[in-house]
């Protein structure tokens, strides 16, 4: 099976105040084909709404994976959805290939509020879509926690899924209640045997479990959630996702002792990865504790030829590059990876070299955010690759213009509504140290 994201759109995360659209490929996908359009990088000035996008993605995906997001996570969205809007959009649109090489078209979408200083879901649309991405077949649709049971045709028995769902449909995805319920079914009646169209929802669950997002511990925010309940399992969950969080921040992880036996394979890939940026390395080991009956404490070294170091006191590149290569493995699984400026701490000629590899090599999906004006004579090779965002947050898709190089055009602000009016005598007043200032 494949799996290719065609279009995610939002509105409402961070400073995003109106709907925008970031499309990955051509309108027409009857004869589709993803060489050339597996990478696609976003530009545009600090502050203007880059991060927003790879937010929106990630918060999309948790919502459909995890039933309890919006609970646990209840004062981050409050922070990340727009302040004057207080309620945010988000959408996804892609393409399947079954393993009998027939498409199909999924179109999702949510829609957020704050309301009392609750997150919830005001609306849940699930739409299977012709060829020509147009005309729908049949749609779900759950407006304020009920389904529109006039305007949905995806179900023949609304009832069941009615059911299923009762009272939780303005917190979690029908995705996961149908996914969940499914789960339960094959466990309790021992048969792998489901409806086609609760089947379908299995591809809706795949395609979430494919994207991953990679933004830099600075902007990660997290925060524990006191509540009193009885569910032990949820408060295991609780408790290791806080306990990892808060290891993060000193670069110490927690394992399970089953997930110990691969740690080493992964490490030895983690090693050559990491060898083509600082060939230095020698070695990277790891030290292990025992945390508790079921988990161990982890803290990485990296061995040098003369001396080792404590992964927390490596330098930021090296952190970054650690971290950012289990998402990276993912593409040429097909995943679809998203991450927030790729250009941090890393060298410009090795990450041109490395974006270069997954746009001819990949077998999933490469998505970024960079400053990095190097990156678009790279990228101008490939299909559909080069966003930028406007001053009036309007994506503007790069488009060939004679001999012009989108690097070229972008710094000398020869693009639409996006000025680079500043000079260098622009700090003078800033910066300023005479003395008849002080």
């Amino acid at each position: 099976m494949d799996f290719y994201l065609l279009e995610f759109k939002l509105n409402g995360i961070k400073n995003i105040e109106k709907k925008i659209a970031i499309s990955f490929y051509k309108q027409d996908i009857r004869k589709f084909n993803r060489e050339n359009y597996n990478v696609k990088g976003i530009f545009g000035r600090n502050g203007i709404g880059k991060t927003a996008i790879i937010k929106g993605i990630e918060i999309l995906r948790n919502i459909v994976l995890d039933s309890d997001y919006l609970i646990l996570k209840s004062s981050l969205l409050n922070e990340i959805i727009n302040k004057k809007l207080k309620e945010c959009y988000l959408s996804s649109e892609f393409l399947i290939i079954d393993k009998n090489n027939k498409k199909h078209i999924f179109e999702h979408s949510i829609n957020l509020k704050i309301k009392n200083g609750k997150i919830i879901i005001t609306k849940e649309i699930i739409n299977k879509k012709k060829l020509d991405r147009k005309e729908i077949l049949k749609t779900l649709i759950i407006e304020n926690g009920k389904i529109n049971k006039e305007k949905s045709n995806y179900f023949k028995n609304l009832d069941e899924i009615e059911k299923l769902s009762m009272n939780l449909l303005d917190r979690k995805s029908i995705i996961k209640l149908i996914i969940d319920n499914a789960e339960k079914n094959i466990e309790k009646e021992g048969t792998n045997e489901l409806k086609s169209e609760k089947f379908e929802f299995i591809y809706l669950y795949v395609l979430y479990l494919k994207i991953n997002v990679f933004t830099h511990l600075e902007d990660s925010h997290y925060k524990m959630v006191y509540i009193n309940f009885e569910n032990q399992n949820w408060l295991d969950k609780i408790y290791v996702d806080y306990v990892n969080q808060e290891a993060k921040k000193r670069n110490i992880l927690f394992r399970t002792k089953e997930e110990i036996e691969n740690l080493n394979k992964s490490l030895e890939r983690k090693e050559r990865f990491l060898k083509l940026f600082n060939p230095e390395l020698n070695k990277i080991e790891f030290e292990k504790k025992d945390f508790d009956e079921n988990y161990y404490e982890i803290e990485y070294v990296f061995n040098y030829k003369d001396y080792k170091i404590n992964f927390e006191y490596e330098s930021m590149g090296m952190k970054s590059l650690f971290r950012l290569f289990d998402v990276l493995d993912t593409i040429n699984n097909g995943g679809i990876v998203f991450v927030d400026e790729i250009d941090m701490s890393i060298h410009d000629l090795y990450l041109n070299r490395l974006i270069e590899f997954f746009a001819e090599n990949g077998k999933g999906q490469f998505t970024f955010t960079a400053h990095n004006t190097s990156i678009l004579d790279t990228l101008k090779k490939y299909k559909n690759s080069i966003d930028f965002i406007t001053e009036y947050q309007e994506i503007k898709p790069w488009i060939k213009n004679g001999n012009y190089s989108p690097r070229k055009q972008y710094l000398e602000g020869m693009l639409p509504n996006m000025p680079y009016n500043i000079e260098y005598y622009d700090f003078f007043e800033i910066f300023d140290t005479s003395e008849e200032e002080g």
